[in-house]
């Protein structure tokens, strides 16, 4: 008789809790009227290729979020068997609103219960630029693309913050976002952080050949995830094809990765502020930093980050700009080593346009007047109030 009482999910119609799993990743992509809809489907084949091979496993849960082109948001659960759809959004919400996406991170805790939880951000973006409130109607910017809508890497900090800050990683499945702007904005939201300096291409991350290291057991293999995705691109470069891309051939591909702890981001802005505030002015005509951007909007706004504080603290003819400035670079470098751990880049991006003679890891963007602070409203930003705002001019 001790077996008839009530017991919940045996006779009870009450189901059993889900029991949490080690870790749950959501991708959260934005491909509503924005040009990547059909590389959205791509990308959710190649994580079914990844779960037919057994990837997440049974300690793991993949959660997407996919909003393209004239179809309702869902979340979906990423299986051998395809896909399951666990809940449809309605539409007056667009993707890159603070509430829709606190909606979901407050979902894939229902539905996914975890000891750890994992972010990738999937879409176009444009790193910094701060113009993506949501009542400007168009060229919003920083991440998301939603019909001509974005979100700011500020609002993006709040909202994880607002979620509790659930996320022991973010990847960056999109482009400029490996700038020390968006790090030093995030620096409090999550540990690790995984982005490009520059454009990624349109196949973006091969998820059939990366979602293992994000269920690594202890804690996912982020550097190994980026590597994975240069090694992609660097290899296809050299001559091998990819059937299942189209076109097959490498032409106008291009990589770099990035990964950045954001713990020492405190130290980095420390050194960095020293030298700003000594630096006789913050654009030497003799300087030669490392471009980054093309096109008419993104051209002038990514540098090198390493080699920009170079060139404020030593001239072209190997020379101090001030007393000290080569102590103050070394401490400089000491602290962004300490923050950037994978640091990979190819000799070209944009075919052979631009040459990639230096790469740090981050990426900054380069004040020639005060009224630059105003582009994009940098000014904004807490790397400048911190930092940037240092600068003479």
């Amino acid at each position: 008789m001790a077996s008839c009482h009530d017991e919940p999910g045996k006779g009870s119609g009450v189901e059993p809790e889900p029991q949490p799993v080690a870790r749950c990743v959501l991708v959260y992509q934005v491909a509503n009227n924005n040009g990547l809809a059909s590389k959205s489907i791509d990308d959710l084949n190649e994580m079914i290729q990844a779960a037919e091979a057994g990837i997440p496993g049974d300690e793991g849960k993949l959660l997407v979020y996919n909003h393209r082109n004239g179809k309702a948001p869902v979340l979906l659960q990423i299986k051998a068997s395809g896909p399951d759809t666990l809940k449809t959004y309605g539409t007056e919400l667009t993707s890159v609103s603070a509430a829709r996406m606190l909606e979901v991170f407050d979902d894939i805790r229902d539905f996914a219960p975890a000891h750890d939880y994992g972010l990738i951000l999937w879409g176009h973006g444009s790193g910094w630029l701060q113009d993506g409130t949501s009542d400007i109607p168009a060229h919003k910017r920083s991440y998301g693309g939603d019909s001509g809508k974005w979100m700011n890497i500020t609002t993006l900090a709040d909202v994880i913050h607002d979620a509790g800050r659930p996320f022991s990683f973010l990847y960056f499945d999109c482009c400029y976002m490996a700038s020390v702007e968006v790090a030093y904005e995030l620096r409090d939201a999550v540990p690790v952080i995984a982005g490009s300096v520059t454009e990624i291409a349109g196949e973006g991350m091969p998820y059939h050949l990366t979602l293992d290291r994000f269920f690594t057991p202890e804690k996912a293999d982020i550097e190994g995830a980026a590597k994975a995705t240069f090694d992609y691109y660097d290899e296809w470069g050299k001559g091998i094809t990819r059937p299942e891309c189209y076109p097959k051939s490498f032409s106008q591909r291009y990589c770099t990765m990035s990964v950045f702890y954001t713990d020492g981001l405190d130290r980095l802005a420390e050194a960095t502020s020293k030298i700003y505030g000594r630096t006789p002015s913050a654009s030497p005509t003799d300087m030669t930093p490392q471009q980054y951007g093309r096109g008419s909007s993104y051209k002038d706004k990514y540098f090198d980050f390493g080699r920009y504080v170079a060139d404020l603290c030593i001239d072209k003819a190997g020379n101090e700009r001030y007393p000290g400035a080569s102590g103050d670079l070394d401490a400089f470098r000491t602290a962004l080593s300490a923050c950037v751990a994978e640091n990979l880049s190819m000799d070209y991006v944009f075919g052979s346009t631009i040459p990639i003679k230096e790469h740090c890891g981050l990426s900054t963007y380069i004040m020639k007047t005060p009224d630059d602070a105003q582009t994009k409203n940098y000014g904004t930003l807490s790397w400048y109030e911190d930092v940037a705002s240092a600068l003479k001019f």
